[in-house]
């Protein structure tokens, strides 16, 4: 059934003589090939919202396990918050007490690792689905 579908869009495609894109398969699928194409897409994900380990894997000399727990928000910013970068608009990865952050764009094309906070403007708050426009080069 799937291949019958997706010959399906490739013979719509073809016959509105459109290349080949996964924003023109989308079209293509909802039967308006011929829709004009904005320049810019937006990319969404959906991300956890919290951090479900709740013990280290390690037992302690005494027989019992650490807890892992990681405050929420450190120096003002928390996992997946939208933050200002040297112009550019990105997410933060991974946190750290000492407030050094990996901040990434969603589709981590644009990762660095170790900037500090007081380099990082707070934009948007992370939730559960995140948005990115990307303009098209």
């Amino acid at each position: 059934m799937q291949e019958n579908v997706i010959l399906r869009i490739e013979v719509t495609r073809r016959e509105a003589g459109l290349e080949k894109s996964h924003a023109t398969d989308a079209l293509c699928i909802a039967g308006h090939p011929k829709v004009a194409q904005t320049e810019n897409n937006y990319l969404q994900k959906f991300v956890r919202k919290n951090n479900r380990q709740l013990h280290k894997m390690t037992v302690g000399k005494d027989h019992y396990r650490k807890a892992n727990k990681c405050p929420k928000e450190i120096f003002g910013f928390q996992l997946f918050d939208k933050v200002l970068f040297e112009e550019r608009e990105c997410f933060v990865g991974t946190r750290r007490t000492s407030g050094s952050f990996k901040i990434q764009s969603l589709d981590k094309k644009f990762v660095i690792d170790g900037k500090s906070y007081k380099k990082l403007k707070l934009l948007e708050r992370g939730s559960g689905l995140l948005w990115e426009l990307q303009t098209a080069n």
